[in-house]
């Protein structure tokens, strides 16, 4: 009887251990390829620690509230100028994943950083590919419904019509160089000078809606060009995060609500104070009409980006950011878990992260 007794012990122990090493195995993968994970469970104190291994300590600015978060802990932002900053670039991302919890006053459909607050704000750049993105929302992969096209001319299939250019800059239609045929406009800039390159006569925008905004660009040597939407005659403008030019053609894409009904918009490009050129190709405008990656405020939501490229970040940061304008937009509400990868998750591993919070070094299972 006691050996019997011994024989199920030892079949009960032999259980659990396979039963956990199975649920470890199940797991593993989603902490494999993380370059950069801040749990934001400290609970106190002036930084947000990196996880992943290294270093890339995050900074706590104008203090913003360590809280409860998802999971364990989470920091909370007053929407005024509190933000986590990140000291060193991250390169190689192809997944970045965070959890959001906006304030009753945010408007965030896409969970995207949008033109008037920061979720997860980086200042990067793909590295090649077309940069298509993959959106899942609280697991679920999401899809949208596009508008009809609101731009003319967007090949610049015969000449530089509806764009013009000031303020230093020159522009002119490039038949050799370009990204889809049969031309490009080369924009070329002037030292110490605004340098705008810009299209009038776009349809009205619609108070409230949302727009995709997606054009192919590249420069002469890297630089910084400020992508804006502005009204014509009252210059209100929407600030989209600067694009980081490189030699080699991009896709940059934006998302972006109209604050106001305007019957003259105009698309505005506002170069670098420095002597370069750069091209502009493809251009495409759409209003959002339907999207299925709805984030419900004052609820914590899981937000997962995967591109098919990799991109790098520089001057990183959450809670915040940077217009175009040197300035700054700033998120009310709270975010948790920040993970960035140098791999595309799948679906699958998605869905594990909306469900399980895999920590950096070690996990508990509890009876």
């Amino acid at each position: 009887m006691l050996s019997l007794i011994n024989a199920m012990q030892r079949h009960v122990f032999l259980t659990l251990i396979l039963f956990m090493f199975s649920f470890n195995v199940a797991y593993a993968d989603i902490r494999n390829g993380r370059i950069g994970h801040w749990l934001l469970d400290e609970g106190s104190g002036s930084y947000a620690y990196n996880s992943s291994g290294g270093t890339n300590t995050g900074t706590l600015y104008n203090t913003p509230t360590w809280t409860t978060g998802q999971f364990v802990g989470a920091l909370s932002f007053d929407g005024v100028n509190e933000y986590v900053g990140i000291p060193n670039d991250v390169t190689g991302i192809r997944t970045v994943s965070f959890w959001m919890k906006p304030a009753a006053s945010e408007v965030y459909p896409l969970g995207l950083t949008q033109n008037r607050e920061g979720v997860v704000s980086k200042w990067g750049y793909f590295s090649g590919g077309t940069c298509a993105l993959t959106r899942y929302v609280n697991g679920t992969a999401a899809t949208e419904t596009l508008g009809s096209e609101k731009l003319s001319n967007r090949s610049f299939t015969t000449d530089l019509s509806l764009w013009s250019w000031a303020n230093g800059a020159s522009a002119v239609r490039d038949t050799v160089d370009y990204y889809s045929s049969p031309a490009s406009a080369k924009v070329t800039t002037a030292a110490g000078q605004q340098n705008n390159f810009y299209q009038t006569g776009l349809p009205s925008l619609t108070a409230g809606a949302l727009y995709k905004y997606s054009f192919w660009a590249k420069g002469s040597t890297s630089a910084v060009v400020a992508p804006i939407i502005q009204e014509w005659g009252t210059f209100a403008v929407i600030y989209l995060p600067e694009m980081a030019l490189t030699t080699g053609w991009l896709q940059y894409t934006y998302y972006f609500f109209s604050d106001r009904t305007t019957s003259s918009a105009y698309l505005n490009f506002q170069g670098p104070a420095t002597a370069i050129s750069y091209w502009v190709d493809d251009l495409s405008l759409k209003e959002v009409t339907g999207d299925s990656a709805s984030v419900t405020n004052d609820t914590w939501n899981h937000y997962v980006i995967v591109t098919d490229a990799a991109f790098s970040a520089e001057s990183m940061s959450f809670g915040r950011v940077a217009t175009n304008l040197g300035t700054y937009k700033y998120l009310t509400g709270s975010i948790d878990d920040v993970r960035f990868y140098n791999r595309a998750l799948t679906a699958t591993e998605v869905g594990e992260l909306n469900l399980n919070k895999i920590t950096a070094d070690s996990f508990f299972l509890l009876f």
